[in-house]
């Protein structure tokens, strides 16, 4: 695989566009066999008008590229992968404008942040790449073989999962070396960091499995009766996970895999968030955004987007939905929303 000859850090000034959205009351993820998201069909209809005034808790739609995938904080900013423009890009929360972008090789989804390193999986290149977040240089490049579907950080390393080889790699983040690679006999999809577990999600076996951090093994693995999970939602104790196939997001217990509640939200609920103490879910193929209530899953409210949102993250006190359909990152205010 070639390396990366470079890499282009370009300084620009995208104004962050504004929206209405429209407040109501309260593919399958991506195919086994693609190696990028479920694009949703037809095309979106607009629910508003740029230049209108803005209902309270809604700041902005923002720009960051075509087909944006996933987002992680760090270093002060929110940054945000363009699977469709193969860059990254650096939103500042306080303007909710884009201040620079890093290009990337192939086609980036999966990010997470490490102290001073943000690392982006590349899908179509089999890579894990690492970029210094001060100076946009790359300094690591792991060669995973694969499609490194999901990356996330935390108990002190950088997990990927990977659908090329079914296996979840374990990376050092002050080296970029390989510490581990756990085959979890299956498809693996999402991935969630607690302290002491790090569960991942096969939807075609509909079960999930807990890797035990301490010793790189599956200490357990659930069957959910029938419900394809696909991503997780972790504040870093608790759990959560949305299920496309079956249009439900589910509280999970983190210590067992055993589901607490289930609540149906309609449409393909996709890659769920924590923030503001709720649950947020962006369902792909009818556009809309609901705020669930942790704890019990009920359905506290309910915004219409656009067909195609994928991803609710909260970051800088915020919601922000990616439209992996449209080149938009809606930014709610968690705060001021409900």
């Amino acid at each position: 695989m070639d390396r990366v000859d470079g890499l282009v850090r370009i300084v620009a000034a995208a104004t962050a566009a504004t929206l209405v959205l429209a407040s109501c009351g309260g593919g399958e993820g991506p195919a086994a066999e693609s190696p990028s998201p479920a694009e949703p069909t037809g095309t979106p209809e607009p629910t508003t008008s740029p230049g209108s005034v803005m209902p309270e808790g809604v700041a902005a739609l923002i720009d960051t590229g075509s087909k944006p995938c996933a987002l992680a904080e760090a270093g002060g900013s929110v940054w945000v992968t363009a699977y469709g423009d193969g860059t990254v890009a650096e939103v500042d929360p306080g303007s909710n404008e884009v201040v620079s972008t890093i290009e990337v090789e192939g086609q980036p989804c999966g990010i997470a942040a490490t102290d001073g390193v943000l690392w982006v999986g590349a899908l179509g290149t089999g890579r894990l790449v690492g970029f210094d977040l001060s100076s946009g240089e790359q300094v690591f490049e792991v060669d995973l073989g694969g499609d490194p579907w999901d990356v996330q950080a935390g108990a002190g390393a950088v997990w990927v999962a990977n659908r090329g080889d079914g296996a979840v790699w374990r990376i050092d983040p002050s080296t970029g070396e390989v510490v581990a690679k756990i085959d979890v006999d299956g498809v693996p999809s999402g991935l969630a960091v607690l302290r002491r577990a790090v569960w991942i999600a096969d939807h075609l076996s509909q079960t999930i499995s807990l890797i035990d951090p301490a010793t790189d093994r599956i200490r357990r693995r659930v069957s959910l009766d029938s419900v394809a999970a696909q991503w997780f939602a972790t504040d870093g104790s608790a759990l959560w996970a949305a299920a496309p196939e079956d249009g439900v997001a589910l509280g999970l217990d983190p210590r067992t895999g055993e589901v607490m509640w289930e609540t149906d939200v309609e449409g393909q609920p996709r890659d769920p968030g924590i923030a503001g103490g709720r649950l947020w879910v962006a369902s792909q193929e009818t556009g809309i955004l609901s705020a669930l209530a942790a704890d019990t899953g009920e359905i506290q409210e309910r915004w219409e987007l656009a067909p195609g949102i994928w991803t609710a993250e909260g970051a800088a006190g915020a919601v922000w939905v990616l439209n992996f359909g449209e080149r938009g990152v809606y930014r709610i205010d968690a705060g001021k929303a409900g």
